[in-house]
C-alpha cells in the first residue's frame, strides 16, 4: 500500500507547471487557473502546486529512494 501510494504522488507531481498564470477568482480572493485544464485538477494535485518546486522535489527524491528500499 505504501508502494502504491508513493508511485501515485511520483505519478501526479511529475508535470507541475509551477509558471502556470493565475487569475482573480469570483470574490472572496481565490485565485484560478487561467488555463481550464489546471483548473480540473484534482485537490492533491494544486496542494502541490501551490507547495512550490524546491519542496515537491524534495518529497518527490524521498519518495524514490522509500520506493527503492520498499522494492528490495
Amino acid at each position: 500500500m505504501i508502494a502504491s501510494r508513493l508511485r501515485g504522488f511520483l505519478e501526479l507531481t511529475e508535470d507541475i507547471p509551477y509558471d502556470a498564470k493565475l487569475e482573480h477568482g469570483n470574490g472572496g480572493g481565490l485565485m484560478r487557473f487561467v488555463d481550464s485544464s489546471l483548473e480540473e485538477k484534482s485537490y492533491y494535485w494544486k496542494l502541490c502546486y501551490r507547495a512550490g518546486k524546491k519542496p515537491v522535489a524534495t518529497a518527490r527524491e524521498l519518495a524514490k529512494e522509500w520506493l527503492k528500499q520498499l522494492e528490495k
